[in-house]
């Protein structure tokens, strides 16, 4: 993802796609681009396609453009910075086996985060929910179920 808010920032991005992109003059103002970019954007990403997200990235950083890869649920799990600020932490759960999942998006000197329980069943938390917090008895529970409502 891409967000040239000034100038200095859709140049670069013209500097990324480089003389095949530049090569119409008419690609390099903006608003032009801007006013084309249904028409524009797939000439752009055939450009781009054969990079790497991380190679792009770090040119984007290098010219200061803002730049952000768009990571897959795979990548973002498996990431080296994820990992280094311990942000998952693996949990057993009852039926899947251990899962990493993701903690708190902040570390607290005083506060850490800390696993309570796992991700919970499908209807683990059913007689909690409809009978505690929305005042169901516990028949309309057995109703509702009987009646493939939950």
């Amino acid at each position: 993802m891409v967000s040239p808010q000034r100038q200095e920032h859709f140049d670069a991005f013209c500097d990324i796609l480089g003389p095949q992109w530049t090569r119409d003059e008419r690609h390099r103002d903006w608003a032009y681009v801007e006013e084309h970019a249904e028409e524009l954007r797939p000439l752009a990403e055939g450009i781009l396609r054969g990079r790497s997200k991380n190679e792009l990235y770090a040119e984007a950083r290098a010219k200061k453009l803002p730049l952000a890869p768009q990571y897959t649920l795979d990548e973002v799990v498996n990431c080296r910075q994820g990992g280094h600020r311990g942000f998952f932490a693996e949990i057993d759960h009852p039926q899947a086996g251990k899962i990493r999942y993701p903690t708190a998006p902040y570390k607290l000197s005083e506060t850490p985060w800390r696993a309570r329980r796992p991700a919970p069943l499908l209807g683990e938390h059913n007689h909690e929910v409809y009978c505690g917090r929305l005042g169901y008895s516990p028949d309309d529970l057995i109703r509702m179920k009987e009646a493939g409502v939950i």
